[in-house]
């Protein structure tokens, strides 16, 4: 994938999400939220919070993956996904 083509779609990716989380907001419905309902009463285990620890850069791309590696270039496969599982 080129760079200027994942700009692209990243760029289409966001403006569609930005659309929905407007149109759910204007319904009363909070895209940020971090849950729709709250727990019964007298619950008292984990609730979902939403992160928002997000990256602030783009990971590395390996240009060796160890899939790649461990497959040498070859699809992975049911004969050769042992390989690939076992790969340390």
């Amino acid at each position: 994938m080129t760079s200027r083509f994942h700009k692209i779609v990243v760029a289409i990716a966001f403006v569609l999400s930005a659309i929905a989380a407007l149109a759910q907001i204007r319904s009363g419905v909070n895209p940020w939220a971090n849950s729709s309902w709250r727990p019964p009463s007298g619950y008292s285990g984990p609730v979902f919070k939403l992160s928002y620890n997000h990256p602030t850069q783009e990971p590395k791309i390996d240009s060796d993956p160890p899939w790649v590696k461990a497959l040498h270039g070859k699809p992975i496969s049911a004969e050769n996904a042992i390989v690939y599982v076992h790969r340390r």
